[in-house]
């Protein structure tokens, strides 16, 4: 499915509500960052902005990540699935409009059927409030030690809320990512910690 198509079944607007500020956990960044990196499995359900100049689409999606793989699945407004992403370490399925696509990059994939040119691997770490491993990276930190902007890759993110999905575990609930022209918004409505699925 094209960017295009997919703007088309995405025409609703981000809605941004106001929420207290979670607890900050003791410890400051390094026990922000301990906690985070530790959540190895979890699921993300919220809502997603993407715009470029004058063009722009929003959805749904559904984020699942596992030390196995991941699946990601966006909406249009009212629910219909335009597109679902799964990967691993073989390589990115992408199914959208009736067709299958295989490739082994699926940020290709996800920049050429959806528009949006983002790191997969690196997003998986920034949603989470973590700058992805082995490469540069600039963190501004806010309150409680909770990052507030990231630089990495090119992209800024910049982190405008917090949720607090399990006692102790506080994770980011809006985001706004920025490289050059392009803007993406995401606003998570629910975190979803997987049972067991934190070490250390």
């Amino acid at each position: 499915m094209s960017a295009r198509a997919l703007a088309a079944l995405a025409a609703a607007a981000l809605m941004t509500g106001c929420a207290a500020l979670p607890p900050a956990p003791a410890g400051g960044w390094e026990a922000y960052r301990a906690r985070a990196a530790a959540l190895r499995a979890w699921t993300l359900e919220g809502r997603v902005a993407v715009r470029r100049g004058a063009e722009g689409w929003s959805a749904r999606l559904r984020w699942r990540e596992t030390p196995a793989g991941w699946t990601l699945e966006l909406r249009d407004p009212l629910g219909r699935r335009a597109l679902r992403l799964r990967a691993d370490g073989e390589g990115a399925l992408l199914e959208a409009g009736g067709r299958r696509e295989w490739a082994p990059d699926a940020g290709a994939l996800l920049a050429h059927h959806a528009g949006l040119p983002v790191p997969v691997a690196a997003l998986a770490w920034w949603v989470r409030g973590l700058p992805a491993p082995g490469a540069r990276h600039e963190l501004a930190l806010g309150p409680g030690g909770r990052p507030a902007r990231l630089a990495q890759q090119g992209w800024t993110v910049r982190y405008l809320a917090y949720a607090e999905p399990a006692p102790g575990l506080v994770l980011p609930r809006r985001l706004e990512l920025e490289r050059g022209a392009l803007r993406v918004r995401l606003v998570v409505d629910r975190w979803l910690p997987e049972e067991g699925a934190r070490t250390g």
